[in-house]
């Protein structure tokens, strides 16, 4: 680092690196809030089922509204506090979801989206194979893919990132299912196709239908 004679000087340029510094330092919160996670966010999303073995889908009556109310501070971490309402007529919400109101907390651990429990919910940096769940019949998977992929929703089209969601049986056989995720930079999550372990093709999809991001 260069040593300058003139206290001046010195004081000037300590300013505007100082101004600068600052300068980058918020643009680079504003660009590394990947899941947009923000006091006020929200985001709706619907759900659709195969129609028999073709490639067309068929809306189910089901709607997800989801939304980041405030912040919880547990052991030091500040986590996002979300609630969830599903609401309609179909009894089978595809996932580990429910029908009602939920809440969940998120926050980004070096660009893993996890839970207060410690849970990977995605990855947005690390390609390194991450640990949903134990279960008895066998272990759920996910991993960050190489290549974004195009996804097409109500909201828009968008060029995701995409984690890849396997199981492995207690056989030590990898299930011919597979689910894929997708999130959009700033906005969050897009996608999800959702399949039956047994299944090579997913039998259900939840996609983006709307959403307000906040500035701030």
């Amino acid at each position: 680092m260069f040593k300058f004679h003139y206290v001046l000087v010195g004081f000037f340029l300590t300013i505007v690196s100082c101004n600068t510094d600052d300068e980058k330092s918020e643009a680079q919160e504003v660009e590394e809030n990947f899941y947009a996670l923000t006091v006020g966010n929200s985001w709706q999303y619907e759900y659709y089922r195969r129609v028999d073995d073709t490639e067309a889908f068929e809306k189910l009556d089901l709607l997800a509204e989801v939304e980041i109310t405030g912040t919880s501070v547990i052991d030091g971490e500040t986590y996002y506090d979300q609630r969830t309402v599903i609401t309609g007529n179909d009894t089978y919400v595809p996932g580990d979801e429910d029908l009602g109101e939920t809440f969940q907390k998120r926050r980004d651990s070096l660009g893993y989206l996890i839970d207060e429990k410690g849970t990977i919910i995605f990855s947005n940096e690390n390609q390194v194979d991450y640990t949903v769940s134990e279960n008895s019949w066998g272990t759920v998977f996910g991993k960050l893919q190489t290549n974004t992929e195009t996804v097409v929703v109500d909201a828009g089209t968008f060029t995701c990132t995409d984690n890849l969601i396997y199981a492995v049986m207690s056989s030590g056989e990898t299930a011919p299912g597979t689910d894929h995720v997708y999130y959009f930079d700033g906005v969050g999550f897009m996608q999800r196709n959702f399949s039956l372990v047994s299944q090579e093709r997913h039998t259900w999809e939840k996609r983006l239908k709307s959403y307000e991001i906040v500035e701030d």
